[in-house]
């Protein structure tokens, strides 16, 4: 019996040992900064580089690659994905260029033409994860217990239609993305925003602003998502500082937390110091292994409660225990409590980590007429849309956050902005601000109208008369005489029509 249960105990250990053997940390590593025909980057390649000796530190088997075309990032991934055992933590980190369509997120190879369709650049980039053939599909279909995507390629559209007339997908950054279960996906920017690769000209850092602090947190003994927390705040600091609006953005679909040197510090159990010396124990386990007395049994576990053989103790003391028929005690009934009707949380597309535990947002102005104009555009009155939140901007946050089932509050957080950034694409803004200023300029000129017919009339003078000469003055008579004497009357006049 002692050999028998020895034999099960070894096939256990050979069973623990050859699972945590076969979970291998792997990475691989993609840093493109010299791009052929759209505008190359600084610090991409130098980002993988400080990504890579951070997961040699942290016991991962590394392969980090540079300035890949499209031929080469097919057979740099595909050589990878060949290597990925079920089971396997596998890290994926990209810095570099990408796109989106507002619908799927596109990694960049460096020979990407500049200019072109949506199809062929689509065809020719490589999609994040689409739910068939993306980066992050391959590599957990391929059995992955945990995939992390580290993505710091949300900078600006690089690419142009053949006409020249308007960028290919969003003008800015990438699009939301679901993350598959088991996966935690980090973007150096949230969605529709942009990334900065520096701050300026006079940028010494060698890494990316996301990476060199994500890096650097990475690197402390603490979870991936404490790390990016912090790296979150740090970014939104330092990219405002420069009037510019950054807040990365994850999406967590991993139960508990991760860190990536295997457990975390506080979930490691700790061993329990062992009672009585080793050979006391084995001694008396082998004075009473093959005993049928559940007494000997018993006086095992009491003495040794942590002891290496307790669990084969428990096992054949059960079996040698029959079991007793225990009557149970009547139990007083409480009172029925009135039944309360709890209303269902709706279903929740993204993940609801940030939900149970909201942060508040500072929003730029831009960020904050963005704002305005979805809510404007989803019925939620938000006034106008001038980039200052105010009490009319809050209370439609307000409205939608209790419509969406977000809760009865005014908070603007990372759950709202990326719920209400996939409910309006930037497109649909676009359109709406465009509208918004026809009407603002049809009014303009409404009131312009009526200004100028409520002026009064000025009369205009009535045309005047063409001037008449004067009459002529008769002639005086020759003689010069000052008067005439009118017969019978004896008055003297100088009126020259009484002169004859």
């Amino acid at each position: 019996m002692y050999r028998f249960w020895c034999f099960l105990l070894a096939i256990a250990v050979v069973f623990v040992s050859s699972a945590a053997d076969a979970q291998t940390r792997r990475a691989l590593i993609i840093g493109n900064d010299t791009y052929l025909e759209i505008q190359s980057l600084e610090k991409a390649r130098s980002d993988a580089a400080g990504y890579a000796e951070l997961f040699r530190r942290k016991g991962f088997e590394v392969t980090h690659v540079e300035d890949r075309d499209a031929r080469g990032m097919r057979r740099s991934l595909s050589a990878f994905y060949d290597t990925i055992m079920a089971g396997d933590i596998v890290a994926f980190v990209y810095a570099g260029h990408g796109w989106s369509d507002g619908r799927e997120n596109y990694l960049i190879p460096t020979d990407v033409p500049a200019y072109a369709s949506p199809t062929l650049i689509a065809a020719e980039s490589f999609p994040l994860r689409n739910g068939v053939n993306g980066v992050v599909d391959e590599i957990k279909s391929r059995g992955a217990s945990l995939a992390i995507a580290i993505i710091d390629a949300c900078r600006n559209n690089p690419f142009k239609h053949e006409d020249g007339s308007r960028s290919v997908g969003m003008e800015r950054g990438l699009a939301l993305v679901k993350a598959p279960r088991g996966t935690f996906i980090a973007f150096s920017a949230g969605a529709g925003q942009t990334a900065l690769d520096r701050l300026s000209e006079n940028d010494t850092s060698p890494y990316s602003v996301f990476s060199r602090h994500f890096i650097d947190e990475l690197g402390k003994d603490q979870d991936i998502q404490t790390a990016f927390k912090t790296t979150q705040r740090a970014v939104n600091q330092l990219a405002q500082s420069v009037g510019h609006g950054q807040r990365p953005a994850y999406y967590d679909e991993v139960l508990g937390r991760v860190c990536l040197a295997g457990p975390c510090p506080d979930q490691i159990e700790q061993p329990t110091p062992a009672v009585a010396q080793p050979m006391t124990e084995i001694a008396f386990w082998e004075a009473i292994q093959n005993t049928n007395d559940p007494n000997e049994l018993r006086a095992y576990l009491e003495t040794f409660p942590q002891g290496s053989f307790r669990r084969l103790a428990e096992v054949r003391l059960a079996a040698l225990t029959p079991p007793a028929e225990v009557v149970p005690a009547p139990v007083p009934q409480p009172a029925p409590e009135p039944e309360t009707e709890v209303a269902a949380l709706p279903p929740v597309d993204l993940p609801v980590q940030r939900l149970l535990d909201p942060e508040p947002v500072e929003l730029s102005r831009a960020e904050a007429r963005d704002l305005q104009a979805r809510l404007n555009i989803l019925g939620h009155d938000a006034g106008v849309e001038d980039g200052l939140v105010g009490a009319r901007t809050r209370a439609a946050v307000l409205d939608y956050r209790s419509q969406n089932g977000l809760g009865g509050l005014d908070l603007i957080d990372e759950f709202l902005l990326d719920s209400i950034a996939l409910a309006v694409p930037e497109a649909q803004v676009r359109e709406h601000r465009r509208k918004a200023e026809a009407a603002a300029e049809a009014r303009r000129a409404a009131a312009a109208a009526a200004r100028r017919a409520a002026q009064p009339s000025t009369p205009r003078a009535p045309a005047r008369a063409p001037a008449q000469a004067p009459a002529a003055e008769p002639a005086r008579p020759a003689d010069n005489s000052e008067g005439c004497m009118i017969s019978n009357s004896n008055v003297r006049t100088t009126n020259p029509y009484f002169c004859n």
